[in-house]
């Protein structure tokens, strides 16, 4: 009877230390289910291969199978090892399996991003497979952290139209919030709360003021100390020049000066001035000046006369597509005494015809009284 009871016991221990195992890793298996996993099927034919890929710093699980069954490799290559294997085709990293069909699971030496590839490299014939895949990546304890991606410094936008914001985060919960910065100083909140989905797309105000020193902030609503800032970019008025001065109904006196003007939108620090004969470039009147809207123009004595004369004013940094020319206006001598509308040289003999036939008149008229 006291043996019996002795083995009821050793039973009932080893039941028990059955059933806690059994639900230990049915907890176990229940939290691993909702970490990262990635199953794909895939067809590979000889040196082609099959890629999943996921941060992990405890452990990585791996299942696999091929149709029509043929033997391939598995390897665990960390994320460096991943990028020479790409350029060269050798893997260096940790071989987990070689065969037509396998699972396991492989813990890993550190953490870090780790590429599981199924490579068809064995056989030396022509010879492709399905292969389909189940893989895990558990362990993720990185703190959270957002990465802006763009804009970065070489974006410019104009105002009136969309920036597209794209940011990365690791471990971040929750929504995001998204602001927008000129020259370190908050300028507009574009999103309060939006989903932390890696994309947002913003119009930019028609009013929005020019400038060089913009960034946005992205950043975590659950964890604050996550966040991050953009690279400087540029938003600007959309670049337009328009020539005021001179008008079709400008004379303009050789060796004198005269002023041209114009207008501007947009950032043009400076612009470059050209004067036209036609189509023709007769001089660059200045290669650069301070985009103020007025230069003085030292009008040479050499021009030749002729009203096809323009004005060019164009952007430095891009005279090919921002510039305006001027209506057609005339360059004269000054000492060509001109009356428009009239040919001077007409009324100048009518006056001397008119002269001498007065002069006749009088002469008559005094010998008539002598008479």
């Amino acid at each position: 009877m006291k043996r019996k009871i002795e083995i009821s016991l050793i039973v009932g221990i080893i039941l028990t230390s059955f059933l806690i195992i059994f639900f230990s890793s049915n907890a176990i298996t229940q939290e691993n289910t909702e970490l990262p996993k990635t199953a794909d099927s895939q067809q590979i034919c000889v040196d082609e291969w099959a890629e999943a890929n996921g941060y992990a710093d405890n452990h990585i699980g791996w299942s696999y199978s091929t149709n029509p069954s043929i033997s391939i490799n598995v390897w665990a290559l960390k994320h460096s090892e991943y990028v020479q294997f790409i350029y060269n085709g050798f893997a260096t990293g940790y071989q987990l399996s070689t065969g037509s069909s396998g699972s396991g699971t492989w813990s890993v030496p550190y953490g870090d991003t780790w590429h599981i590839i199924f490579w068809n490299d064995i056989s030396s014939f022509s010879l492709c497979t399905k292969v389909s895949y189940q893989v895990s990546f558990v362990g993720d304890s990185r703190p959270p952290t957002i990465d802006v991606k763009e804009p970065d410094s070489s974006s410019s936008y104009q105002a009136d139209s969309d920036l597209v914001v794209e940011w990365t985060s690791i471990n971040v919960e929750g929504n995001i919030e998204i602001e927008l910065f000129n020259s370190s100083s908050l300028y507009t909140t574009i999103s309060a709360s939006t989903d932390n989905d890696g994309t947002y797309t913003w119009h930019i105000p028609q009013d929005c003021p020019d400038g060089t020193e913009y960034n946005v902030k992205v950043s975590s609503i659950s964890y604050p100390s996550a966040y991050d800032f953009s690279e400087h970019f540029t938003i600007e008025t959309p670049k337009s020049i328009t020539v005021l001065n001179p008008t079709y109904s400008t004379v303009v006196s050789k060796n004198s000066n005269y002023t041209i003007s114009w207008e501007t939108t947009g950032l043009i620090p400076f612009v470059q001035i050209e004067l036209y004969n036609q189509d023709t470039l007769v001089e660059c009147i200045t290669l650069s000046t301070e985009n103020d809207g007025e230069y003085v123009w030292q009008v040479s004595a050499s021009y030749s006369d002729g009203n096809d004369y323009r004005i060019v004013v164009a952007d430095v940094s891009d005279p090919y597509q921002i510039y305006d020319y001027s209506d057609y206006f005339t360059i004269d001598n000054p000492n060509d005494l001109m009356i428009p509308g009239y040919n001077f040289g007409l009324i100048l003999s009518l006056l001397i015809v008119i002269g001498i036939i007065s002069k006749h008149l009088h002469l008559k008229k005094i010998n008539s009284y002598e008479e």
